[in-house]
């Protein structure tokens, strides 16, 4: 039995079902967490050892990131309304911190957040597991919960993100905001996009990003925005590198010469993932930051989200007697208000 099994042990003898022997059961067949140092200063006494137990592991779920703080202390029964109620009600309500329902959260989700809470515990005991060289997979929520997974896991120092509207990497980007990971952002800028609703969505990942999850630590996070065709989407942080494509869609709602009617996709599009420790993976991470740093000095790259890049803008002429203007440029500072663009 693993550590986190014996931590699942725990949860359930603190449900209202449980019956009192349960709890010499646990001692008996928790050998982990019975020799855990401050488990034997409690004495042989299996109460005192069983009351030890708890406090260590709400200790340990109380060092969690956000999310999983509030999943933990569910589980374990640490809120007044799951204090003492059945193993189901807290998986439920567990499962509602991650907008899961209790069938999809009582089986993976579940044992993920049980092993971060037994790496809190005896970090010793839980090393990253092995990866393949390469892997492909679909992007999805499930691929970001395991990326999220190994933030908190590795706690990495620094991370370059490359990404479109940014609308679905919020989940990946408050873990590594959690960790204390300083964060390289590259998005579209919304004044190149045509489409209104994608826009939109850039515009919203914006106010969420600067005015909410990181209004109070603007130092974790840099962004830059570029007015280049999207291409290549990635994220590169500790020993993981994961990319992928934007492509292209027909809008056939629209006219052939409509400048909205060519449609950027990749929310669902195909996923490289390899380990920075291999050598397939050291060159992917290698090409990656090479690319990244490429478009993150473009000219056509700029920090200010209401204003395009210089390059792009012409100042107010006179040809053939028309006359051409360039769009005011408003001030914006990731400290500052900023006109809304929705």
């Amino acid at each position: 039995m693993t550590l986190a099994e014996e931590i699942k042990k725990v949860a359930r003898t603190r449900a209202a079902e449980a019956p009192e022997a349960s709890v010499y059961d646990l001692i008996r067949e928790a050998p982990g967490l019975r020799e855990l140092p401050l488990v034997q200063a409690a004495g042989t006494d299996p109460l005192a050892q069983y009351e030890a137990i708890n406090a260590i592991v709400e200790a340990a779920a109380e060092r969690l990131s956000a999310d999983d703080i509030r999943a933990a202390k569910a589980l374990l029964g640490m809120t007044d309304s799951t204090k003492g109620a059945k193993w189901r009600v807290r998986q439920r309500e567990a499962g509602a911190t991650y907008h899961q329902t209790w069938e999809t959260f009582r089986h993976k989700p579940q044992e993920r957040l049980l092993e971060r809470i037994a790496r809190e515990i005896c970090p010793t005991k839980y090393t990253l597991p092995a990866e393949p060289e390469v892997t492909a997979c679909k992007a999805c929520p499930e691929f970001d919960r395991e990326l999220i997974e190994y933030v908190h896991t590795a706690k990495p120092e620094s991370s370059r993100l490359l990404e479109y509207s940014c609308f679905t990497a919020k989940s990946v980007l408050l873990a590594l905001r959690d960790v204390g990971c300083r964060t390289r952002l590259l998005m579209a800028h919304p004044l190149s996009i045509q489409d209104g609703f994608q826009r939109q969505r850039i515009q919203a990942a914006l106010d969420d990003i600067f005015n909410v999850e990181f209004a109070s630590c603007r130092n974790l996070i840099d962004v830059r925005f570029y007015s280049t065709p999207a291409s290549l989407r990635g994220r590169r942080f500790g020993e993981r590198v994961a990319l992928g494509w934007y492509t292209y869609r027909d809008n056939k709602d629209l006219d052939v010469d409509d400048p909205r009617q060519v449609l950027t996709w990749g929310h669902d599009n195909a996923l490289v993932v390899a380990d920075t420790r291999t050598e397939q993976g050291a060159w992917l991470a290698s090409w990656f930051e090479r690319e990244f740093d490429c478009l993150w000095e473009h000219r056509r790259t700029g920090p200010d989200p209401t204003s395009l890049p210089p390059v792009l803008r012409q100042p107010t002429t006179s040809v053939a007697g028309h006359s051409r203007t360039h769009p005011g440029r408003m001030s914006w500072q990731s400290g500052g208000s900023r006109r809304r663009g929705r």
